[in-house]
């Protein structure tokens, strides 16, 4: 009977989890759609139908609970802080609507996905840039490197949010040090090792993420083979365990 017990609650654990995943990734597809028309509406310049969609998302995570999105209060707190970015990004005709709109579609997508999310795909103009810096300073061409640092700068700017949810602060401190130092050092004084430190420590950015993210579909195939298999043995298990109990009983009743 205990076998028999452990299957049911087994199979409505299964069902409740995939119940709650399910809303969870309702949340999370209706909150990336919002982000997606907000950064096209801002490309368009249609400022005010953005700012509309930006009251309507705030409005969609603030009737959730965190826990509901599957986030940790820091997660949460990047999320809301850079969503005000936008909403006032918007009505500054000083900021750059879109580089900031874009910045929140990245994060949200950081958020909500678990395999490869869309920042990442920053990586090879990240690492091409560092390769134009180090030729500009092996050529002494102080403005071409000076550009390419604040290429590099924006870049990391737009995934900044993103960054900070999806990898470790560790990690993100030794990048921002270099950052610093980047900001405050000529190009003509700078060793090419300290270059090259601060591109592996970017690059490890990109990486890190590659090496603990899993793609999901695999994480699912591994939870439902688990359980079919949790579930086969259980079952067994009680198979043998009433024809156990009927064979013992069989000589009480010949008796």
């Amino acid at each position: 009977m205990n076998k028999k017990i452990s299957v049911i609650a087994m199979l409505i654990f299964l069902l409740l989890t995939t119940s709650v995943n399910a809303a969870t990734q309702q949340s999370w597809d209706k909150l990336n759609e919002l982000a997606d028309e907000t950064l096209d509406l801002a490309q368009q310049e249609k400022y005010d139908e953005a700012r509309d969609l930006m009251k309507q998302f705030s409005h969609e995570v603030s009737s959730v609970n965190i826990h509901d999105l599957d986030l940790s209060t820091k997660e949460y707190q990047v999320l809301v802080v850079t969503a005000q970015n936008v909403e006032r990004a918007l009505d500054d005709e000083n900021s750059d609507p879109v580089n900031t709109a874009l910045q929140f579609r990245l994060l949200v997508d950081a958020l909500s996905s678990e395999y490869q999310p869309l920042w990442t795909e920053m990586e090879k103009e990240v690492i091409t840039t560092f390769q134009d810096m180090k030729m500009s300073i092996s050529k002494g061409e102080d403005g071409q490197y000076q550009e390419e640092l604040q290429s590099l700068l924006q870049a990391y700017e737009l995934i900044s949010p993103s960054v900070q949810v999806d990898v470790d602060d560790k990690d993100i401190e030794r990048v921002e040090q270099h950052i610093e130092d980047l900001k405050q050092d000529d190009a003509m004084v700078m060793s090419s090792q300290e270059l090259v430190a601060a591109e592996e420590d970017f690059q490890s950015l990109f990486e890190h993420l590659k090496e603990d993210k899993v793609d999901p579909s695999l994480i699912w195939v591994m939870i439902t083979t688990g359980s079919i298999i949790v579930f086969t043995l259980s079952y067994v298990g009680f198979r043998k365990y009433r024809a156990e109990r009927v064979r013992k009983a069989e000589p009480e009743r010949n008796d």
